[in-house]
């Protein structure tokens, strides 16, 4: 009767466990991708990088970075001046809509702090600034699955211009 009892108790128990996990599932995600980066009429091209946690169905937050791998070259009264985004850091409350198993629609507000960077006859010169940022986008998994594609649109309304980011990254939910 104790063997019985005892093995009771650990189908219930992870019973339990399971229910619990499954709950939890898709609480936390990660991210990576392609940006391109939009600044006064010029592209960048950035690696995207991101983490996030639910909260709840409809609300969380999530961090991003990305790291500039293209420049644009200028000449400038005979002076050649390559331009390169350094890195592009943020912070975001995020609210999803789950329009189905398979498609979320998101929302985004938050703050980013970017770095750009120039170089010319030797000489290196840095930018940096931050800015309230908001955007839109989309995830979709394939059958509800744990593996994603993201695509999102934000724009970062910085003092001197603004900045607009289109991402499309592979997610992984957790």
């Amino acid at each position: 009767m104790l063997k019985i009892a005892a093995i009771s108790a650990v189908a219930l128990v992870a019973a339990f466990a399971g229910a619990a996990q499954a709950q939890d599932a898709g609480k936390y995600y990660v991210e990576g991708g392609y940006a391109n980066i939009q600044f006064q009429d010029e592209s960048f091209g950035a690696a995207n990088f991101g983490a996030g946690i639910k909260f709840n169905k409809y609300l969380g937050a999530e961090a991003n970075a990305s790291f500039g791998i293209s420049e644009q070259s200028y000449v400038e009264q005979g002076v050649t001046v390559d331009v390169k985004v350094d890195n592009v850091v943020a912070a975001y409350l995020v609210a999803s809509y789950p329009v189905s198993a398979n498609v979320e629609l998101l929302g985004r507000v938050g703050f980013l702090r970017g770095e750009l960077s120039g170089k010319a006859s030797g000489v290196k010169v840095s930018f940096d600034d931050d800015a309230f940022a908001a955007g839109v986008g989309v995830r979709y998994f394939p059958n509800g699955g744990v593996h994603g594609v993201r695509a999102d649109f934000t724009r970062a309304e910085f003092e001197e211009s603004d900045v607009d980011q289109l991402s499309i990254s592979y997610v992984r939910r957790f």
